[in-house]
Formats: C-alpha cells, sequence, structure tokens
C-alpha cells in the first residue's frame, strides 16, 4: 500500500494554478506508471488450460498476501490475467466458468495478428481449451 505523503507549498497566487496543473501531471504519470507495471506483471500467457486453472488454484491460497500493491496478484502463479490463443465456443467458455470461474475479458486487438500470422506460416494455432484451430486470442481472468 502506498502512504500518503502530506505536502505544503508556497506559492504567489499567479503561480498556484501553474502549480496545481504541473503537480496533478506528475500524479497521474506516476498512476499510469503503476498500472502499467502492474498489469504486465499479472498478465502471463498459457499454453494449456490445465495451466491456466493451476495458476488460478495456486493463488487461491495466496490471495490474503498483502505485501504489495498488486492484492496478492502479483508475477507467475496466481489470479491475474490470461493470454491463449481461444476457439470462439460459448459451451467451452461456460464449462471454463463452471470449472474455475475464468472469464473472457477481452480479445486484445495487440494479439490478433498472431492468429493470421500462425495461419500464414502454416502453423495454425490451436485452442488452449479444445485444441480445435484458434479463432482469437483472448484475455481470460477471474472477478474477485
Amino acid at each position: 500500500a502506498v502512504s500518503p505523503v502530506k505536502e505544503t507549498w508556497s506559492l504567489d497566487e499567479p503561480e498556484l494554478g501553474a502549480a496545481v496543473v504541473r503537480r496533478l501531471d506528475e500524479m497521474q504519470a506516476t498512476l499510469l506508471d503503476r498500472a502499467t507495471r502492474r498489469l504486465a506483471a499479472n498478465t502471463r500467457r498459457v499454453a494449456s488450460y490445465d495451466e491456466m486453472r493451476a495458476d488460478l488454484v495456486s493463488g487461491d491460497d495466496d490471495a490474503d498476501d498483502d505485501d504489495d500493491d498488486s492484492g496478492g496478484r502479483s508475477g507467475p502463479g496466481g489470479p491475474g490475467f490470461f493470454v491463449a490463443p481461444w476457439r470462439d465456443d460459448a459451451d467451452n467458455e461456460a464449462r471454463i466458468k463452471a470449472d474455475c470461474k475464468a472469464t473472457i475479458r477481452c480479445f486484445p486487438a495487440a494479439y490478433q495478428h498472431e492468429i493470421e500470422q500462425a495461419a500464414r506460416a502454416d502453423e495454425p494455432l490451436t485452442c488452449f481449451y479444445s485444441g480445435e484451430p484458434a479463432t482469437h486470442i483472448a484475455l481470460f481472468a477471474r472477478a474477485f
């Protein structure tokens, strides 16, 4: 957790507006940097459903660790975001949700080119759950 820092400023009235804007810009940049690092630390690729499920199950034991600001979800193992090749199938998604409570959060645009690249290389990606040809790269996560 981040401890609040109390600061006192002494400024002439004409400088106040610019100083506040500067300080708010610094705060926003710091928040964005922390969020970007936390997202990267908590997003991992998985090759199989069993791998994702094992990480989620192992994370159930660690979910109360509060040594950092990630809520016990940093690094490998444990809850977070899982990027995997996926064949769009509502029944399989429902089975995953019933089994480990993870659902698809989105199909990240930054990863979708991998499907086409693999197909052009004549090495199509297979769904991490069904083993069928993947139609998307999906991002799975579990709500807390």
